[in-house]
């Protein structure tokens, strides 16, 4: 298995029950440590519909896919990264014939997303272990990001938001939710660091992104475009 998108110079990844590992000099898996833990990825999908949706987000998962399916309805034929694959829940709302490649740090949700992406048709979806602040990508490869209720849990949104750049192609849409302090939604804690509206905005304009709140409205969720 090679994987379908260019890789950065001098670097080595290996293939491992159909996800993509990096690995250095002497063929050791980079780790990382996943901001829940791999066994939390058994009860990931019943939690977030259970509980973060309704508790945290004051919001309903549903509405959630029914929003990024209208976004993406017409986006065929396209080569699509997502920051934050989680257990492949874009599978659920992604035309099947766009050219799927996701990161994540915990191997078990990437298990689970490989698998979902099977069951839903996809032709090519490639899923590798990397941090969203270290792509393993050659530069310029990718003509739409999809970043969803992951932007909280980066250590450094700038050095993500560089990696962004240089992977993405110019003027490539990019899609973002994300729970805002401002909204009025559950008081319940959201683990991860929290930016307002105008804060977001703020630092995407550092990067020479421009900035599209989008109307959609479900609990404390915000709905946002960005294009460099």
């Amino acid at each position: 298995m090679k994987p379908s998108i260019p890789l950065k110079p001098n670097l080595t990844i290996i293939s491992k029950k159909g996800i993509f590992y990096w690995v250095d000099e002497q063929q050791k898996i980079k780790k990382y440590r996943p901001w829940l833990g791999d066994l939390f990825c058994f009860i990931y999908d019943s939690s977030m519909a259970r509980s973060v949706f309704p508790k945290k987000f004051g919001g309903d998962i549903e509405r959630h896919y029914e929003i990024l399916r209208m976004q993406m309805q017409a986006t065929h034929d396209k080569r699509i990264l997502e920051l934050g694959t989680g257990t492949g829940n874009a599978a659920y709302f992604l035309p099947r014939d766009n050219e799927y490649t996701g990161i994540d740090t915990s191997a078990g949700l990437l298990r689970k997303a490989q698998k979902r992406f099977r069951e839903n048709g996809f032709q090519i979806a490639d899923l590798y272990l990397a941090s969203a602040d270290d792509l393993p990508f050659a530069d310029d490869q990718f003509n739409v990001l999809l970043c969803h209720l992951s932007l909280n849990f980066f250590p450094d949104i700038h050095s993500v938001l560089t990696e962004i750049q240089r992977v993405m192609q110019s003027g490539a849409p990019m899609y973002f939710s994300i729970p805002v302090p401002e909204r009025e939604g559950s008081k319940s804690k959201i683990h991860g660091t929290l930016y307002t509206e105008e804060q977001y905005k703020t630092i995407l304009n550092e990067h020479s992104m421009n900035f599209e709140s989008l109307p959609d409205r479900n609990g404390n969720l915000l709905y946002f475009k960005a294009s460099i």
